[in-house]
C-alpha cells in the first residue's frame, strides 16, 4: 500500500502545539477536510 509523509519542525513545545490545536476531537475545529473525529478503541492503535 503507498504512503506519505510529511515533517515540519515546529519551534514550540508539544504542550504549546496542543493548546492550539487541542486534542483529537477538536480536529474539525481548525482542519476543514475533517467533518468529524471521534476517538475509537485505544486497544486498536498501534503506538
Amino acid at each position: 500500500m503507498p504512503t506519505a509523509s510529511c515533517v515540519i519542525e515546529i519551534p514550540a513545545t508539544a504542550d504549546q502545539v496542543w493548546q492550539l490545536v487541542g486534542g483529537f476531537n477538536s480536529l474539525p475545529d481548525w482542519l476543514p477536510h475533517i467533518a468529524k473525529s471521534e476517538p475509537g478503541d485505544a486497544a486498536a492503535c498501534d503506538t
